[in-house]
């Protein structure tokens, strides 16, 4: 005889997660120990058309501030802002999810 399909037990069912965040990314061009070093950069990212920001970290070893180009909301498109970054060897990074 066959057997009628089982039910899912609740316990089976699967728990409900929140929407993940949406993925920004953006182009990690220099990190400075320096403040001005990083406004500088952001002033020569920015006079050649890029949206550029510094992103300021702390840890136990001092403070860091992050040159980043972006950010974008589509990994594809970051990835076309670093092939268009990386045409001034000075503006060479690496892509990074925020």
């Amino acid at each position: 005889p066959e057997r009628a399909p089982r039910a899912a037990s609740p316990s089976a069912a699967p728990t409900p997660r929140s929407a993940p965040k949406e993925a920004r990314w953006a182009v990690q061009i220099a990190a400075f120990s320096a403040r001005e070093k990083a406004d500088a950069l952001v002033k020569r990212l920015q006079s050649a058309g890029h949206k550029a920001y510094v992103l300021e970290s702390r840890d136990a070893g001092g403070t860091v501030f992050r040159v980043r180009a972006g950010p974008l909301p589509e990994r594809a498109a970051a990835l076309a802002l670093r092939e268009r970054l990386a045409a001034n060897p000075e503006f060479r990074g690496s892509l990074v999810r925020e």
